[in-house]
């Protein structure tokens, strides 16, 4: 049963990678060449996904036993606060489903700043939420205190009022339906 277990999840976070890809790709054009973060990769089924598109794609996450499961590399074990990248090494950085869970949102954001190249893009999709983790509200793993695994509740006003202070413009933005409601941003880095 646990292996089933595993293998349900397993496809679900695959089938839902598959549709924030979709989102990404018809959001922000990515080249063979482009250099891309993903913060937040956790099991890396998205940045594989993305790879198909760019043969230079990063994933990194703080959580070194989802990076186990990974596959295929690069990725690597890192701090969003530190990220052990030099000054404009990526085109596009990524956030799928991993800024609503930062507490120190200020210190991400500024070095999200200072590894985009000039103006380079920042993706974010984070759910759509009129309570503060409420779409967590079913994983047992969050039970009973669901609402304290995200950090932050965005819209995209109040990501767009953030992202600006960092140097941010919003390129973008719209809702779409994945597992559930969910919004897309795109920012481009203007300083």
């Amino acid at each position: 049963m646990k292996g089933y277990k595993i293998g349900f999840v397993a496809n679900i976070k695959h089938a839902a990678a598959k549709i924030h890809c979709a989102q990404i790709l018809n959001s922000v054009k990515i080249a063979s060449h482009s250099r891309i973060l993903e913060i937040g990769c956790e099991s890396g089924y998205l940045s594989n996904l993305l790879r198909a598109s760019s043969n230079q794609v990063i994933g990194i996450d703080i959580n070194i036993d989802a990076l186990q499961m990974i596959k295929s590399d690069p990725s690597l074990a890192a701090d969003a606060t530190h990220l052990p990248f030099s000054e404009g090494a990526f085109d596009i950085v990524i956030c799928c489903h991993s800024l609503e869970h930062v507490p120190a949102i200020n210190q991400v954001l500024a070095e999200i700043n200072r590894v985009l190249s000039r103006q380079g893009n920042l993706v974010v999709i984070y759910p759509y939420e009129i309570i503060r983790g409420i779409t967590l509200i079913g994983n047992i793993n969050t039970w009973p205190k669901f609402w304290a695994a995200h950090r932050q509740r965005w819209t995209p006003r109040i990501l767009n009022r953030i992202t600006t202070r960092f140097g941010f413009t919003e390129k973008s933005s719209h809702m779409y339906y994945g597992l559930n409601q969910m919004f897309i941003t795109v920012l481009q880095k203007t300083i």
